[in-house]
């Protein structure tokens, strides 16, 4: 008599089939949020309450949340069960076969390496090979990157007195497992006797940025103003193909007016910002010190800098030595002092390049002069 095929029971944390009147039941132990790494996927237990072996075949298929479209099958299988309960793991399914399906996602090949980032509908097909029947349910599940999104500037609880800052962040990690890394930042007015969070849920934002492609954003001065002795709070969300992946805490700062004569005293040196890319988009003035504003997203510890000597035709190259500064994530002010390395000369236009792990460059061209 063929088996008559019962609905699997979706619990909490865990999906369970009952098939053929009891005679195989799965219980799939897969969480719908901490997923992070492919051996994840075969904790399953397995229970054959038939008087001999069953053998199953087992196919995890993810596919797009928002969209519905396939990204990635991972098949398993055959796999005996005996009486009784049999625990699966990865290293009990044998060999596994992981197929890309979709080229937004970065499908690691390897037996234990990482799932994609995102937001996913998986869904188990378990083949019983007795009675050519497949069962199959499905439960949206959310894997986040390792590491978190992280802010940068302003600092938390730092009081600016400028009213067109920059904002800085250090994005998820492992960034190169990302595909379509986007950036959504929210500003809003904290009132009095608010939170930051109780400000970001509840009032009409200052400004929403989205889309952006880098991790940071300079506030634009045709962007809605800051106002003196105000308080704000600010917010960052990650998205990967649409799906939101990382949300950064929330942090504060203040704004505060100060007089001119003030300002002009306790001015900091102005540091000009590196730009990423074969492209040379800004070009500086340095007197007597280099200073410039270098954003590290790599892991790196260590400094690869190079300067070209852009104004004659030889085009001479020379290394710049920075040994006795490390690199920090994030942002890096550099003060060089050049009026003390004789290999720069007044009225020259360089070339100045910095090379990072990552395989990118970033650079500014800048006219050296010395100081008066």
């Amino acid at each position: 008599m063929k088996p008559n095929f019962r609905n699997i029971l979706l619990l909490p944390l865990v999906m369970c089939a009952l098939v053929s009147r009891g005679q195989l039941t799965v219980n799939v132990l897969i969480p719908p949020s901490g997923l992070m790494d492919k051996q994840q996927l075969w904790n399953i237990i397995l229970t054959n309450t038939e008087q001999s072996p069953l053998s199953v075949q087992v196919q995890a298929s993810f596919s797009d949340l928002n969209t519905g479209q396939p990204v990635f099958t991972a098949s398993a299988g055959p796999i005996i069960v005996g009486m009784g309960t049999k625990q699966l793991s990865a290293t009990t399914v044998g060999q596994v076969q992981y197929n890309s399906l979709n080229a937004n996602y970065r499908i690691d090949p390897g037996p234990t390496g990482l799932l994609p980032v995102g937001s996913f509908s998986v869904c188990y097909n378990f083949l019983i090979d007795k009675y050519n029947k497949v069962v199959q349910e499905c439960q949206p599940v959310t894997i986040s990157p390792l590491g978190p999104l992280l802010l940068n500037q302003p600092a938390n609880g730092s009081t600016l007195q400028e009213y067109h800052p920059l904002f800085s962040w250090l994005p998820p990690t492992p960034v190169q497992s990302l595909t379509s890394l986007k950036y959504d930042l929210k500003l809003v007015e904290v009132l009095a006797n608010q939170s930051g969070a109780d400000a970001i849920q509840d009032n009409i934002p200052l400004m929403v940025i989205r889309n952006l492609s880098v991790a940071n954003y300079l506030h634009a001065p045709n962007a809605p103003q800051l106002v003196p002795e105000k308080q704000y709070a600010w917010q960052v969300i990650a998205t990967s193909n649409l799906s939101e992946i990382a949300k950064s805490e929330i942090w504060l700062f203040s704004t505060r007016q100060e007089s001119s004569a003030s300002t002009l005293k306790e001015a900091s040196p102005v540091f000009i910002k590196l730009t990423k890319g074969s492209s040379v988009g800004g070009f500086a003035v340095f007197k007597g010190n280099l200073r410039f504003d270098y954003f590290n997203e790599t892991r790196d510890t260590t400094w690869n800098i190079n300067v070209v000597d852009i104004t004659g035709l030889q085009h001479n190259g020379f290394a710049l030595s920075l040994d006795s500064v490390r690199v920090n994530r994030g942002q890096n002010l550099v003060d060089y002092p050049a009026g003390e390395d004789r290999r720069f000369i007044h009225g020259h236009q360089y070339l100045l390049q910095v090379f990072n792990s990552a395989s990118e460059v970033w650079q500014l061209r800048f006219e050296y002069r010395k100081q008066d």
